[in-house]
C-alpha cells in the first residue's frame, strides 16, 4: 500500500495522491477483520506521514482472507476493450510514448 501511495505522490503530488489513493484503500483492505474501520481512517488521511501511521496501526501478521480472494475489485461491469497502437509491446524496456496516428475523415 505503502509503495502505491508513494509512487501517486511522486506522479500527481502528495496532496493529490493521497485523496487518489483513497479509493484503492478499500481495494486493499476488503476482506480483513477490522476493515472498516481501517477505511474509516484512511478516508481522513491528507499526507504521506498519516497514511504510514494508519499502516503501521494495521495487524502486519494477518494472512489474507481466503473469503476476500474472489471479492470482485475495481470495475465489474462488463469488460472494456484495450486497444494498443500497434508495437506498442515489442520492446517493454522502451518508454517512448506512442505517436498519434493520423485519422483521415470520410469527406
Amino acid at each position: 500500500m505503502e509503495q502505491h501511495a508513494v509512487k501517486l505522490a511522486d506522479w500527481f503530488g502528495e496532496a493529490q495522491a493521497m485523496r487518489g489513493f483513497r479509493r484503492f484503500s478499500s481495494w486493499y483492505t476488503k476482506g480483513f477483520r477490522g476493515s472498516a474501520k481501517a477505511r474509516n481512517q484512511f478516508m481522513k488521511v491528507q499526507s504521506l506521514s498519516e497514511l504510514r501511521e494508519v499502516i503501521s496501526s494495521l495487524n502486519s501478521e494477518e494472512i489474507f482472507p481466503v473469503s476476500a480472494m474472489r471479492v470482485p475489485r475495481g470495475k465489474s461491469a462488463g469488460t472494456q476493450v484495450v486497444a494498443l497502437p500497434q508495437g506498442y509491446l515489442d520492446d517493454r524496456d522502451d518508454m517512448t510514448p506512442p505517436e498519434e496516428e493520423a485519422h483521415v475523415d470520410g469527406g
